[in-house]
């Protein structure tokens, strides 16, 4: 699966699939809606998000965020350093 953020899941929610910025948060950020089993499959066909990580979507989210994080950081470390003129 691939990784994807808050935001562009959010993003996603908001301009394929039509759902308004409230109903957006209300899955996102409360979990207190969960999207359309459609949107989920779909989601889940295409290797974004896995259909179990619905069951607690901000975990998820978070987790793969610190993920997202950890490995730009070290690919950072891993550049060469720039040489002096």
């Amino acid at each position: 699966m691939e990784t994807i953020s808050r935001d562009e899941l959010f993003k996603m929610l908001t301009s394929e699939y039509g759902y308004s910025k409230k109903s957006a948060y209300a899955i996102l950020d409360y979990g207190t809606r969960k999207p359309r089993y459609s949107v989920m499959v779909d989601l889940h066909q295409r290797g974004i998000i896995p259909f179990t990580a619905w069951l607690d979507i901000k975990s998820y989210l978070n987790d793969n965020a610190s993920n997202t994080e950890t490995s730009r950081t070290n690919e950072s470390k891993n550049l060469p350093k720039a040489e002096k003129c």
